[in-house]
């Protein structure tokens, strides 16, 4: 373990999922409720860096590079909103958290729709900073995403993300009806 400036502990490689791909993240504060924190498509846990700082003096923070992003290991696996769930379910088991809160941005937003689907008792609140597969300009993105997949498909390349807009429960709202947790729901006027 290797302590970074301002008390934001990286913990490398530590694999927390039943298919055996690790990841990394961060930790910071020691104190109040837990906090999760996870990174849009083609983010990092880096990208909290600065919200880590402000919410480490009431809470304990967390940001892991959810798996397949960041510095976390790849795979050939074809990432989908139910692998990432389970991701964020096994790292709170390997943490031992029992309750928290999930503050997720596009795809991490759409992650901790999943969880808190998944687990409404240990799931306590959430905030979602445009998260991916919501409201009116959802099927844009299916768009945006079949059209990329095409250039990709016949330029013989592998992409992850128009990939993953693809997976039909990506832009389906049977799960935001099960959510019961107090939500905050952040979108800018100009974002897609």
């Amino acid at each position: 373990m290797r302590r970074h400036s301002n008390d934001i502990t990286r913990h490398p490689g530590n694999p927390c999922n039943g298919s055996g791909i690790g990841n990394t993240r961060r930790q910071a504060g020691n104190q109040g409720e837990t906090v999760i924190l996870l990174h849009g498509a083609g983010g990092s846990r880096r990208d909290w860096a600065v919200v880590m700082l402000m919410l480490s003096q009431r809470f304990r923070v967390y940001a892991p590079d959810v798996i397949g992003f960041g510095q976390s290991p790849r795979s050939d696996v074809t990432y989908t909103v139910d692998i990432f769930r389970d991701f964020v379910i096994d790292l709170m088991a390997a943490l031992g958290i029992h309750e928290t809160a999930l503050i997720g941005h596009s795809l991490g937003g759409r992650i901790s729709l999943a969880v808190a689907a998944a687990l409404p008792d240990r799931v306590t609140r959430l905030v979602l900073a445009a998260p991916m597969g919501f409201g009116p300009v959802a099927p844009v993105g299916h768009i945006i995403a079949t059209t990329v997949w095409a250039f990709y498909k016949a330029a013989r390349l592998t992409p992850r993300y128009p990939k993953m807009a693809l997976d039909p429960g990506a832009y389906e709202s049977g799960t935001f009806e099960k959510i019961r947790q107090p939500t905050l729901l952040l979108w800018g006027s100009r974002d897609l």
